[in-house]
């Protein structure tokens, strides 16, 4: 009996069916914060990131891959915020891709901030339209180790800080090693003439004095602790543009003028910034300088120094406070976490 070959078409309809390909996982985007307390140097990053991000690289000379010759890679971007190779393009600078979760504010119970009010902070975030995240930090066992459980709690793939340099003894960075997340802080190292540069002229930063350390200015202003005084209330509360800056800051930063650090990254002096590029509106704070009990600073007081979280505080008659109109928008969108360390 011969056999007949079924025909091709036959063939094909009885075949099974390819199983289809399975369309890769989708590309989780890492999640990012910024550590945020309104200062020029948070602030700036924080254009850095959403404003500017070319300038990491043109700038700052952010490189994307780790230095074997380099001890530190808070320098260097981590890899997690980089899109992968296929989409980069060697004319292009590259592409940053992240999800930016929110502006955290770590800190301790009942604080009282002199030079980074809270409620000045929440006001900046309400005019950047960003969400903020306050954290309290509780010391169970110890406030390091309660610091490294807060940054656990956000569920970030990378902290950000504007650290310039280290002042306490690197316990950021030991904090978030323990949390087991990159920090990364891109100001590391920078010229501080470079830094102004980006604030004052890319940026269009506001960065208005809110304390200044006395003893630090004491070389420049003269030893007399009247005349620091009334030098540093002539300066607290006033906006930092190119003429403030050479006026009396550069002097003061000149090693025969005082040595303090040109971005007071020693804690020499502080500031908030009140507009920028990024911001939808400009933020006031009405206030006046005073000196603190203990006589060490010159601090902007004023509404915005009140936890705006806090209960509202009556007056003598009786009658709640009436808020200002900044500082009641800058409620909104405020969150606050309580985080604690688990007891073994």
């Amino acid at each position: 009996m011969t056999s007949h070959p079924l025909p091709a078409s036959a063939t094909a309809a009885t075949a099974p069916a390819p199983a289809p390909v399975a369309a890769p996982p989708a590309r989780r985007r890492p999640r990012l914060a910024l550590c945020f307390t309104g200062g020029k140097d948070s602030t700036l990053v924080l254009h850095l990131l959403l404003h500017k991000p070319n300038l990491l690289a043109s700038a700052l000379g952010i490189r994307h891959a780790r230095d074997s010759d380099h001890g530190d890679d808070r320098l260097h971007l981590p890899p997690a915020v980089l899109l992968p190779p296929n989409h980069q393009s060697t004319n292009l600078a590259p592409l940053y891709d992240f999800e930016f979760v929110a502006l955290v504010t770590f800190h301790p119970k009942s604080p009282r901030f002199l030079a980074h009010p809270l409620g000045g902070i929440a006001a900046q975030a309400s005019a950047l339209h960003l969400p903020l995240r306050r954290v309290e930090v509780i010391p169970d066992p110890d406030f390091s180790a309660g610091y490294a459980n807060a940054i656990c709690s956000l569920d970030l793939d990378v902290l950000v800080t504007g650290d310039m340099m280290d002042v306490c003894s690197a316990f950021m960075r030991r904090a978030a090693k323990a949390a087991g997340v990159p920090l990364w802080c891109p100001l590391w190292g920078v010229d501080r003439a470079v830094a102004w540069d980006l604030v004052l002229d890319a940026m269009k930063m506001v960065p208005v004095v809110t304390c200044v350390h006395l003893p630090s200015f004491a070389k420049a202003w003269g030893d007399e602790e009247a005349a620091v005084e009334k030098r540093a209330r002539e300066v607290v509360g006033k906006p930092v543009d190119r003429d403030a800056l050479n006026k009396w800051l550069v002097p003061a930063a000149a090693n025969d003028g005082g040595g303090v650090d040109l971005c007071g990254e020693m804690g020499e002096f502080h500031s908030m910034v009140v507009d920028g590029a990024l911001f939808h509106e400009r933020v006031e704070l009405p206030g006046r300088a005073e000196l603190d009990p203990q006589g060490t600073y010159i601090y902007w007081a004023g509404p915005l120094t009140r936890d705006p979280l806090a209960p509202v505080e009556k007056d003598e008659d009786g009658e709640k406070e009436t808020k200002i109109k900044t500082e009641s928008k800058a409620a909104t969108g405020v969150t606050k976490s309580n985080v604690a360390q688990p007891s073994s």
